[in-house]
């Protein structure tokens, strides 16, 4: 229904190739060409637009810690081949990954910034874990690959830190944003 009241050219909408259900329905290594296209054609339908402005391979690194199929997830020739059909046809504009972690993130981030293939990351960035993320962050900045951060938040809140007087969310966003190669944030707002 919002789709109807807003400017599709002053949004940037962001899906993931999976299958609507059952949660979370990324799609395996192993799918078909044919899958990755019907995952954005689904998107496509329900969001009722024409195109998608990003499409992530979601959640590397989450489950298992088999890293060398999370790297042959990353750079699927029947993935890569539909991203460009969906780029040609104007149905994708840009490919991006995203990882939460917990299972080799950074070496799997920086294996797609280095493969060519990704126009954008989103791992999940604070200073709580992670350390490598800052080398991943700036190797996508020399390759002009952008970086979206999230879980900028996760679990800092319960060690009682010290932020000079400031509410502690706007001391971590300053903190995020100190990194240059950094060019958005996720925030999630949970309600009640």
């Amino acid at each position: 229904q919002a789709m109807k009241k807003i400017q599709r050219n002053r949004i940037i909408l962001a899906s993931k190739f999976c299958k609507p259900l059952p949660y979370p329905g990324h799609l395996p290594l192993g799918s078909r060409k044919e899958d990755y296209i019907a995952s954005v054609e689904g998107s496509l339908s329900r969001l009722k637009t024409d195109y998608l402005d990003i499409c992530f391979v979601h959640a590397i690194g989450e489950k298992g810690k088999d890293k060398d199929r999370e790297i042959k997830r990353l750079l699927d020739e029947e993935m890569l081949s539909a991203v460009e059909v969906l780029k040609k046809a104007g149905k994708i504009r840009f490919l991006a990954v995203s990882s939460h972690g917990p299972n080799n993130m950074e070496e799997l981030l920086l294996t797609a910034v280095k493969s060519g293939h990704y126009d954008l990351i989103m791992p999940a960035f604070n200073f709580m874990k992670f350390p490598k993320v800052p080398y991943v962050l700036k190797e996508a900045k020399k390759r002009g690959i952008g970086v979206v951060a999230m879980k900028t938040l996760a679990g800092a809140k319960d060690m009682n830190l010290e932020t000079k007087g400031e509410a502690f969310e706007p001391a971590v966003f300053k903190w995020v944003l100190k990194h240059p190669e950094v060019n958005g944030l996720v925030i999630t707002i949970k309600t009640v």
